[in-house]
């Protein structure tokens, strides 16, 4: 064999176990960022992650926050509907204290719930609007089929 010949065959060699190496690599971290984000069983999660940052010493929630919070809880009304594939859709619901045509959708960031945007949906019912306040597909209060969901997509 000839010497360019032998180190074109080592350079195909080592490009196929670079790409190898690569696609392998890829994949853990694919499958881990999966876990991270949808997977509330895995190690490391997005919503541990959230937890501690909240949790940390000497941040307390301020007065808005906290009276928005009891507001919330003492006012909600639940409210669902069943989707097309039959997913049930979970809410709570605010009235406005008089007939409106207005209304406010606060729809909470993806490691929180909907008690999370208690500030906001208080400030647009104190302005007589109706608020409504979905829970994500991945949360409990809806039946547990963004979970499921999630697990197909990772099995197909």
């Amino acid at each position: 064999m000839s010497q360019s010949a032998h180190t074109h065959r080592k350079l195909k060699i080592t490009a196929v176990v670079a790409l190898a190496l690569v696609v392998t690599l890829l994949g853990f971290a694919g499958n881990f960022l999966f876990d991270f984000a949808l997977n509330p069983q895995a190690p490391y999660t997005m919503k541990m992650m959230q937890d501690s940052k909240n949790d940390k010493e000497g941040e307390q929630p301020d007065a808005e926050e906290t009276e928005a919070r009891a507001w919330f809880k003492e006012n909600r009304e639940s409210s669902s509907l069943t989707a097309d594939d039959g997913t049930e859709l979970a809410a709570w619901y605010f009235a406005a204290s008089e007939s409106a045509h207005d209304y406010a959708v606060c729809l909470h960031g993806y490691t929180n719930e909907p008690i999370g945007m208690a500030r906001y949906a208080k400030r647009f019912h104190d302005r007589g609007m109706n608020v409504l306040a979905p829970a994500q597909l991945s949360l409990a209060r809806c039946s547990k089929l963004g979970v499921q969901r999630a697990r197909r997509l990772r099995l197909s």
